[in-house]
């Protein structure tokens, strides 16, 4: 619920394209990657959420949702490796919502993000194949 309500907030205020850009090209560089590392997938994953979760301008939001992302640091790409391109896609277009300033859609396609991550997790544990 709290990177829903940044994404938001992120999408009111708006976000430089100088950042956006440099957001988009560690995504593209990452999709790119053969065998992507577990330090790798979290860079990006870290600096997309904490991107957005710094662009909402609450300090105390941000903090919590980075703490939060810490002690949750367990399923990466390489234990879920069907997630990695559907969910650097995903990235991109909260990003575009965020830049857009559509509030909705960047809440919308985060709850979507966050709950395709959820059901990917709830399936690698209980040995469910995920189908993005």
């Amino acid at each position: 619920m709290l990177e829903i309500e940044a994404a938001g907030l992120a999408a009111e205020i708006g976000l430089q394209d100088a950042v956006a850009e440099d957001v988009r090209a560690e995504i593209f560089a990452f999709r790119e990657l053969d065998d992507p590392t577990a330090a790798q997938h979290w860079m990006v994953d870290d600096l997309v959420h904490g991107t957005i979760a710094d662009a909402a301008q609450n300090k105390f939001l941000a903090t919590t949702i980075r703490d939060l992302r810490r002690r949750t640091h367990i399923f990466d790409t390489k234990r879920i490796p069907e997630r990695r391109l559907p969910g650097a896609q995903e990235h991109l277009d909260i990003l575009d919502a965020v830049v857009g300033r559509d509030k909705e859609l960047a809440q919308k396609l985060m709850a979507i993000h966050l709950d395709n991550i959820r059901t990917a997790i709830v399936d690698r544990i209980i040995g469910r194949v995920y189908k993005a």
